[in-house]
């Protein structure tokens, strides 16, 4: 482990239940941003709905279609 330093932000744990969100491309990671500096308290509602219930489906969130419906992930 690295040493701390004064002022570095304290990572959001995530519960064992929850899963972890990457981002796919640059892109994607400059438009989070973008909406983290417009509309932040929408985004951590988002994040904790993403990351406790993915595959819930609401009347905003649904499931995507073509290449983007099936994602792999390998687990180490």
């Amino acid at each position: 482990m690295a040493a701390a330093k004064r002022r570095q932000p304290v990572p959001r744990p995530l519960k064992k239940a929850e899963y972890e969100i990457r981002f796919a491309t640059v892109g994607a990671q400059k438009g989070w941003q973008d909406l983290l500096g417009t509309i932040r308290n929408q985004m951590v509602e988002a994040w904790d709905f993403l990351t406790r219930t993915p595959g819930d489906p609401t009347r905003v969130n649904y499931r995507l279609k073509g290449d983007l419906a099936v994602k792999s992930r390998v687990v180490v």
